[in-house]
């Protein structure tokens, strides 16, 4: 080997080096980019031009991972998307684009309004879908062309308010914090829920515990104002273990118009915000008395879990 072709492979391992560390590099610079697609760079031994069995060094043969996905994560945008599974979101280049060779397909799913409330990217396409009519209906489209897909606009969507009228209590409380002559701390947790104007207002929970094991005094507040108590007994044992056993000691807290009621047998509170001229009803589903609590999250019954033993 010559002094010429030694001086060649070296220099082609350097480049090749180069190269994959610039795909390191730009893996790392764009790991917040959405759609963005990783790469790498595979050495390959390249032979001499003039043969003779001699390699003529290395060169870095650059590819992309297209067929694995990415992690959804969580934005805070409400106009932001992301695809599970096979698809892709179609874009055009202009708002109803007539022309198909200007649309596009992509699995980036970051989009905002622009100044007429039409989502584009932030390339500046537009995302495109076949509309649906006022009952939900798609209809028939022609999924193989692009004649039937409209620019995606969110200035004209409205959405009525509606005022909640349920609310379900789920949790897990400290079952050591009961039953000692010096007990725990309240614990308080919340929950918003909808005005008829669509205002959005908050439900406060207050747990107490007592001296006695595995009994806690919840308080019902709505916007800061108690509206009621209510002594839960939690089951220590058994199939029912951790789930409400009993209620008592029912105290309502609230002023006229405000209201506070509560079902022993069913485990559910009535509840009257006064918040409107017309008083917001709504009832509290705490849980069934003495029904098992379903774990797995999935067709849980209305139930707060006190998990012995923290």
């Amino acid at each position: 080997m010559s002094i010429s072709n030694a001086m060649q492979s070296g220099v082609s391992g350097l480049l090749a080096n180069s190269t994959a560390v610039g795909a390191i590099s730009a893996n790392i610079a764009n790991a917040n980019t959405d759609g963005y697609r990783r790469s790498f760079a595979q050495m390959v031994t390249t032979a001499s031009a003039t043969g003779g069995g001699n390699g003529a060094g290395v060169q870095a043969v650059g590819r992309s991972d297209i067929t694995l996905e990415g992690t959804p994560r969580t934005t805070g945008v409400a106009s932001d998307l992301a695809i599970s599974g096979n698809g892709f979101f179609v874009v055009s280049r202009s708002p109803n684009d007539p022309v198909a060779t200007n649309y596009s397909f992509t699995r980036a799913g970051s989009f905002k309004p622009d100044d007429e409330g039409q989502l584009k990217n932030a390339a500046g396409l537009f995302l495109a879908g076949f509309p649906y009519d006022s009952s939900g209906n798609l209809g028939s489209v022609d999924r193989s062309q692009f004649r039937d897909l409209e620019t995606v606009s969110v200035a004209n969507t409205t959405i009525n308010g509606e005022a909640s009228t349920a609310m379900t209590l789920t949790g897990n409380l400290p079952a050591q914090q009961t039953g000692a002559a010096t007990t725990g701390d309240t614990l308080v947790s919340s929950q918003d829920y909808y005005t008829a104007l669509g205002g959005v207002e908050s439900m406060q929970f207050a747990w107490t515990p007592s001296t006695t094991p595995n009994v806690w005094t919840l308080t019902v507040s709505a916007q800061g104002t108690d509206l009621g108590t209510v002594d839960v007994t939690f089951a220590d044992s058994g199939p029912t273990a951790g789930a409400p056993l009993s209620y008592g000691n029912v105290t309502s807290l609230a002023t006229a118009p405000a209201a506070f009621a509560f079902d022993t047998s069913t485990g559910i509170a009535s509840l009257t915000v006064d918040n409107a001229s017309t008083p917001q009803a709504i009832t509290l589903a705490v849980g069934t008395p003495g029904q098992p609590f379903d774990r797995s999250g999935i067709g849980a019954p209305a139930a707060l879990e006190q998990r012995l033993g923290g």
